[in-house]
């Protein structure tokens, strides 16, 4: 199964959510929350820890939860931008020798 990576970035969103409120159920059910399967959520799963996460599961909680707190914050905006908004975009310049030369170059007095 091929998943895109806008969908892949949500799923570990969700994931991450459901960790915090130790609410994920057991694999089956999260899998099913993420409307994956079992393997994408295992390679999810192993995604976040990859990051630093310290995940355990409770079979008391029937939970996955994080041993130690950890934040995770993924996102990406996208969408159609306004004509105000193409006037602050910034997208680079040529840099030729000579302003090249200039951005190394000292006056004596400094040395």
């Amino acid at each position: 199964m091929a998943v895109k990576i806008f969908q892949y970035i949500e799923m570990m969103n969700r994931m991450h959510l459901l960790i915090t409120q130790q609410e994920t159920g057991n694999p089956n059910e999260l899998a099913k929350t993420l409307e994956t399967n079992l393997d994408q959520m295992y390679s999810i799963l192993e995604e976040l820890r990859s990051t630093g996460a310290s995940i355990a599961y409770s079979t008391k909680k029937c939970s996955y939860y994080y041993a130690r707190p950890f934040e995770f914050d993924i996102s990406i905006n996208y969408g159609e931008l306004q004509p105000f908004e193409l006037r602050v975009i910034r997208g680079g310049g040529i840099l030729s020798k000579r302003r090249l030369f200039g951005y190394f170059s000292y006056p004596r007095s400094i040395f």
